[in-house]
């Protein structure tokens, strides 16, 4: 979180840390070693703490080098999958292979719908995983969806930033 002045996160939860789960608080501005953060800056030093990161907040906000890694992940084949209505929004469908890195095999699609004005509306990845150990383990289908109302230089409710300092 962070209210323009500072920003606070949680350090990722891992066995390299020696107090996971610790709440850091860092100046948005420290003039004494010349920085100042971005939102990009801010959301890559916290994103590590999310333990299931969001796809649309990455494209919101992640900075350039996630994004590159999140291209990476739309393989080839994508496309107009035709429009959809969305809370009375018209929005176009665009879709394609999913892989969990550039390079890799798709194992499964994404999905999006975007109004004309590039607004995005709704995310989804419908992906396989293998579960279980051994040499036959079980194919799941796994379904993640995110209703989201993105809007190009939207309107920001202040009252959403507020320091975490625990």
């Amino acid at each position: 979180t962070s209210d323009g002045n500072k920003f606070s996160y949680q350090i990722e939860n891992s066995s390299y840390h020696r107090a996971p789960g610790l709440r850091l608080t860092e100046p948005v501005a420290n003039p004494r070693v010349g920085v100042t953060h971005t939102l990009a800056s801010i959301y890559a030093a916290s994103s590590k703490s999310i333990g299931d990161r969001s796809t649309p907040l990455d494209i919101a906000i992640s900075a350039p080098g996630d994004l590159v890694y999140r291209a990476g992940q739309w393989g080839k084949g994508y496309g107009k999958e035709g429009k959809k209505e969305i809370n009375g929004k018209s929005a176009f469908l665009v879709g394609g292979e999913f892989r969990p890195y550039a390079g890799a095999e798709a194992t499964g699609r994404y999905h999006m719908a975007i109004t004309e004005g590039g607004e995005l509306l709704e995310y989804i990845e419908v992906i396989k995983v293998a579960v279980g150990d051994g040499p036959n383990p079980q194919i799941v289908e796994v379904t993640s969806r995110w209703d989201v109302n993105l809007i190009i230089n939207g309107k920001v409710d202040p009252s959403l930033f507020r320091v975490v300092s625990r």
